[in-house]
Formats: structure tokens, C-alpha cells, sequence
């Protein structure tokens, strides 16, 4: 069987999740370097801080691995985007974020089209 040509918006949802890993790879070691003229300790000591830079260490790995299994085609890689999008939906909701709601559904949307499912779904 022939392989399916990669759908264009595919490439460019895989090159949004490593310029994500990049941003928030930034992030991780702006926020010490910013931060050294302040009194660290507290900050090291404030949850949420702590939660809010464990999140980006996580999440960096995340989307680079989730680009690379977007570009070769690993089904696995667009059920995890689909599930990661749903959640942002949601909290998106909670923040009155009317953005993070509009890409949320545009991005779902279109990685359920048919033609999208048909290329992770089928060999």
C-alpha cells in the first residue's frame, strides 16, 4: 500500500508543539536567571510556584515527543493531542480564556476531520 502524504496542518501542529517545548524551555531558565536579585527561599517555598515550574518541566519532553509521533505518524501521539486539547478546552473555560477556547475546538475539529483520522487510523 502506498503511504499517505502528511496533511499540511499536521506539520503545522507539530511545529506549534516544538516552538511550546522551546517557549517553555525558555520559561524554565529565564524564571531562576529573572528572579536572582529576589529572595528565592520564599518563592522555593510557594506552592504554586513550585507547581507552575514542574509543570513546565513536564510538559517540555511532552511536546516534543508528541511533535515527533504527530510527523511519523503515530496514532497514540494524536489521541494525546486530542485528549491534551480537550483538557485545555476545559480549563480554558475556568480561566475565561476565550483564545485558549477557540484554538482548543479548531484543533479538535480538525484532528477528528475524516481525512485526519483516516491517516493515523489507517496503514
Amino acid at each position: 500500500m502506498a503511504k499517505k502524504e502528511r496533511p499540511l496542518g499536521i506539520t503545522i501542529l507539530a511545529i506549534f508543539q516544538i516552538i511550546a517545548a522551546i517557549l517553555s524551555l525558555m520559561i524554565v531558565i529565564a524564571i531562576p536567571i529573572y528572579l536572582q536579585n529576589y529572595n528565592l527561599s520564599y518563592l522555593l517555598e510557594n506552592e504554586i510556584f513550585k507547581l507552575i515550574f514542574i509543570y513546565y518541566i513536564i510538559m517540555i519532553p511532552i511536546s516534543i515527543i508528541l511533535a515527533i509521533g504527530l510527523l511519523k505518524r503515530v496514532m497514540l501521539a494524536w489521541v494525546f493531542i486530542i485528549i491534551l486539547q480537550a483538557i485545555n478546552f476545559f480549563t480554558s473555560i475556568y480561566r475565561y480564556n476565550i483564545f485558549g477556547i477557540f484554538v482548543s475546538i479548531v484543533i479538535i475539529i480538525y484532528l477528528t476531520r475524516p481525512h485526519i483520522k483516516e491517516y493515523y487510523l489507517l496503514d
